[in-house]
Formats: structure tokens, sequence, C-alpha cells
């Protein structure tokens, strides 16, 4: 099965332009769209799938793709009278980077 992703511009009568294509077996892939600005789509999936094409910006919104199948559990809520999903996803220690300041030499 295939899922394909599209934006279309809100002004205009531009056609859709496909950013995201992904194949796989299962009927859904438990997609999710966010918007943390007006430049940027995070896409997050949960189930097993191969990304067969992905556009990393089209029309100055750049587009970041992450497979959360493996992720720890996240919590969420969900605003149905608008559409926003807010997610928390909490990071495991080991995956965390911290960099100590340098300490000038000499």
């Amino acid at each position: 099965m295939l899922t394909t992703v599209f934006l279309k511009h809100t002004k205009g009568p531009k056609a859709p332009i496909e950013v995201l294509l992904f194949m796989q077996d299962a009927k859904s892939i438990d997609l999710k769209m966010n918007w943390p600005t007006s430049s940027r789509l995070e896409v997050t999936y949960k189930q097993p799938a191969v990304i067969d094409f992905q556009a990393i910006k089209c029309g100055g919104v750049d587009i970041s793709v992450q497979d959360v199948s493996s992720a720890m559990p996240e919590t969420g809520a969900v605003d149905l009278k608008n559409g926003t999903l807010s997610l928390q996803v909490p990071i495991p220690a080991t995956q965390q980077k911290t960099t100590a300041p340098r300490s000038g030499s000499g």
C-alpha cells in the first residue's frame, strides 16, 4: 500500500505537490503532521514503512520525517476544534547530548 503527502498553496489555483511517499504493508502507518511554524512541517509515523520519496523543502516549507515506531511512549493532546496535535516525547538520558564548555588552555 502507499501513503502520499501533498502540499497545496492556500492562495491561487496551483496544483498539490507530492512531498512524501511511503510504502507499507499495513492499511495505516499512523501518520501525524505538525506545523510548529508556517514554514516547518514535521511528519511522524508509527507503523513500519519505507520512505520511497521525500522532499526536504517545498515552497519555502522545511519538511522533516521521523519514524517513532520504536520511540518511547508519547503523551499528547488533540484539540478537535482546530485540528491541532500537541505532543510531548520524553528523551531517554542515553539519547540526550550535552556539551561541556571548553576550558582555555595554557
